[in-house]
């Protein structure tokens, strides 16, 4: 079964070297790519941003730190990019 949330590799079949190697693959990948890959790109970003935010806000940070704050979901919006 295909995982929810794919990892950089699994998703543009290219492996990366480091961060700096990673946010350019992401971006070559996201400009290149067509509108079918839009909720696994939202995916991908999203638990990229999470992982961000995680290390921003430490390992104490308050319930109410605004970092972790909940976020309006977006994956519903995916799609919308095909409409446009």
């Amino acid at each position: 079964m295909k995982p929810i949330v794919m990892t950089l590799p699994e998703l543009t079949g290219k492996s990366r070297a480091g961060p700096a190697d990673a946010d350019a693959l992401l971006e070559t990948y996201i400009n290149e790519a067509g509108p079918d890959s839009d909720a696994e790109i939202v995916r991908v970003l999203h638990r990229k941003l999470l992982g961000d935010c995680l290390i921003i806000a430490g390992p104490d940070a308050s319930e109410d730190h605004i970092v972790p704050a909940r976020i309006e979901p977006v994956l519903h919006l995916a799609g919308s990019r095909a409409q446009d």
